[in-house]
């Protein structure tokens, strides 16, 4: 999960893909990072994830601002 995000972050700030994510709160700490790796980037999210209140599985989509 966020080391995919991690490993991508030359290509995210160079083309600004929309991203469409997976979080869970099984993977909190993973997910934690993620999001904030994410918004550091300049993504924001249409719908907001409360990431303790995520389900295995819930996916999101990250915009670019």
């Amino acid at each position: 999960g966020d080391s995919v995000i991690a490993g991508a972050t030359k290509m995210l700030e160079r083309f600004r893909p929309v991203i469409y994510v997976d979080l869970a709160s099984e993977h909190l700490e993973p997910s934690r990072r993620t999001l904030a790796l994410l918004k550091s980037l300049g993504y924001h999210f249409p719908v907001e994830p409360v990431l303790e209140e995520c389900q295995n599985g819930e996916n999101f989509i990250a915009m670019p601002n």
